[in-house]
C-alpha cells in the first residue's frame, strides 16, 4: 500500500536448478503517471549445485548360473540435475540372496560397455568417484532444453557355490562436482 510518495515493490522469479553458479543482479525501474521514476538493484549469489537423477531405479543383471559372470553389461542412465559439471560416486553392499551372499566386489562397472572381465572398476562399500563421467549442465553442455545424460554399465560375477535364488543389492549414487 502506498504511503505518501513511497510504495514497496517486490519482484520475484523462479530459478531452475541449472541456473549457473555466479552472482546474479536484478534491477527494477518504476515510472509513475507524474513522470517521476526510481530504480532499485539487488544481487544474489547462486551457489554450486552438484545434483543427479538415476533414471533407471532398478538394474536387472539377469539370470546367471553359479560361477558365471555377465557376458554383457546392463545400462544405468544418470542425468545431471545441477549447475556444475559432475562426476558420479558409487558405493554398494553385498548382495543378499535367497541363500547366501555375493560380495560387493563381484560387481564391476565402467563408462564403456562390455562384459565383466572388461569392466574397469570394482564396486566397493566405500564411495569411489568415477572421474571419467563428466556430465555437463543441461542447456549449457547440451542443446537448450536437452538433458545431460550419461551411461554407467554394470556387470556381476556369481560365486561357484553357496548362493541361489534372487539376489539384491543397494547401490548408492552421488553427484560430485567435477
Amino acid at each position: 500500500t502506498p504511503s505518501g510518495n513511497t510504495t514497496l515493490v517486490t519482484c520475484s522469479f523462479t530459478m531452475n536448478y541449472m541456473a549457473l553458479n555466479d552472482t546474479w543482479t536484478a534491477s527494477i525501474i518504476a515510472n509513475d503517471s507524474a513522470g517521476a521514476s526510481a530504480t532499485g538493484t539487488d544481487t544474489n549469489t547462486v551457489s554450486d549445485l552438484a545434483g543427479l537423477d538415476v533414471v533407471d531405479s532398478t538394474i536387472d543383471l539377469g539370470s546367471l548360473q553359479l560361477g558365471a559372470n555377465s557376458s554383457s553389461a546392463t545400462t544405468m542412465t544418470v542425468r545431471s540435475q545441477g549447475n556444475v559439471r559432475i562426476d558420479a560416486r558409487y558405493s554398494g553392499n553385498d548382495y543378499t540372496c535367497t541363500t547366501g551372499t555375493i560380495g560387493v566386489g563381484n560387481t564391476s562397472y565402467s563408462t564403456s560397455t562390455g562384459n565383466y572381465d572388461s569392466m574397469s572398476t570394482g564396486l566397493t562399500a566405500s564411495a569411489t568417484t568415477q572421474t571419467a563421467f563428466n556430465l555437463g549442465v543441461r542447456g549449457v553442455a547440451t542443446a537448450n532444453g536437452a538433458n545431460s545424460d550419461g551411461s554407467e554399465y554394470w556387470t556381476v560375477k556369481v560365486p561357484a557355490s553357496g548362493v541361489s535364488g534372487t539376489c539384491t543389492n543397494t547401490l548408492t549414487v552421488a553427484a560430485i562436482a567435477g
